[in-house]
């Protein structure tokens, strides 16, 4: 056990390919933690908290740092992993993906907890800065394999000088408690690279608000058994196409899910679709051909349900000719269609 630390820097200007590892139940408790701070990024620090371990931090968590003497993207390819039952990562101030100054780009970082480990976060910042004066690229999170992870607000962007790529996945029987909100993307700004936030076959709670905007960004929900849910508003605001993604199974889903009582996303502040954003879906001809039976699904229930005819026309124009989606009172149903022969002997 290691206490009293005020800071740990992974990586310094030049350092590379460093490592630091917690095993054996070990535990660190540390005021400030940078994984790096080089102005040329290819830094590939590798932080591992493992069997039974803590990372304890009181203030911030920093993956990368630059400085603005160097624009341009400078991939720093840092990484921290909890792993396994036991394993916790503990930050009480915020967690930066990158932090840098106007005119850089760090990037390429990943957070990882996974295996029955655990994390009790503050705020999440993914893509940029604090002040959303700087901004990174290709970072990712990945909440899976039955994690259990509880954090106060995330922030998916990218601004206009960056290409986006950041990727914030909950999958594989991972739930993840937002007391917060999320914001996600900014206002007429599209990314090439394109920004997503994935629920797959886990569950996602955000206790506030869910706000869309921009292009090339994707809220996805895939796998099976997919659940989230918004305690206020969800909003796909439409300032650049940012779409809802239905990434459909390659069989039905599990029982229970997708039904009046089990929703796939459950909005209880309202849902809305404007302007150019829409609702889409991936696989729908493998999901349709499982289907030996008709089956309806509960996609989305709301308190209130802000989508037009026109948008949902334009959702069903990728759809097989069995399959359908429909707006009753304040639900979106998606059903699939079984036709057959019926002989009568009288």
């Amino acid at each position: 056990v290691v206490t009293n630390v005020t800071g740990v820097i992974v990586a310094g200007a030049s350092g590379a390919n460093n490592s630091l590892k917690l095993t054996g139940s070990s535990a660190l408790y540390v005021k400030e933690f940078r994984l790096g701070c080089s102005k040329n990024g290819g830094q590939k620090s590798s932080v591992v908290v493992e069997d039974g371990s803590l990372l304890s931090v009181s203030g911030a968590l920093s993956f990368s740092a630059t400085s603005a003497s160097n624009p341009g993207f400078h991939p720093s390819g840092n990484n921290l992993s909890v792993i396994g039952a036991g394993a916790r990562l503990v930050v009480s101030g915020c967690t930066l993906l990158g932090n840098n100054g106007d005119g850089n780009r760090p990037g390429a970082n990943s957070l990882l907890v996974y295996d029955e480990a655990s994390a009790t976060l503050d705020e999440i910042i993914v893509g940029t800065t604090k002040s959303n004066t700087g901004y990174s690229e290709s970072n990712k999170v990945v909440f899976g394999s039955c994690a259990h992870v509880t954090l106060t607000s995330l922030c998916l962007k990218s601004g206009n000088n960056a290409l986006g790529g950041n990727l914030v996945e909950i999958s594989d029987g991972a739930i993840v408690t937002n007391s917060g909100s999320v914001a996600f993307g900014f206002a007429n700004v599209n990314t090439e690279l394109g920004n997503k936030l994935i629920v797959s076959n886990a569950i996602f709670h955000t206790a506030k608000t869910i706000t869309v905007d921009g292009g090339g960004n994707d809220v996805v929900l895939a796998g099976t058994s997919p659940k989230m849910s918004v305690g206020g508003k969800m909003e796909l605001l439409g300032n650049g196409a940012s779409k809802l993604v239905f990434a459909l199974p390659s069989s039905v889903y599990d029982s229970g899910a997708g039904n009046a009582e089990n929703p796939l996303l459950k909005c209880d502040g309202g849902f809305s679709l404007s302007g150019s954003s829409a609702i889409c879906f991936e696989n729908a001809k493998a999901f349709a051909k499982s289907h030996t039976a008709s089956g309806s699904y509960v996609l989305i229930d709301s308190t209130e349900l802000n989508i037009t005819d026109e948008q949902i026309a334009a959702s069903c124009a990728s759809l097989p000719a069995n399959m359908t989606l429909e707006k009753i009172g304040t639900s979106l149903i998606l059903r699939v269609r079984i036709s057959g022969l019926s002989i009568m002997v009288r």
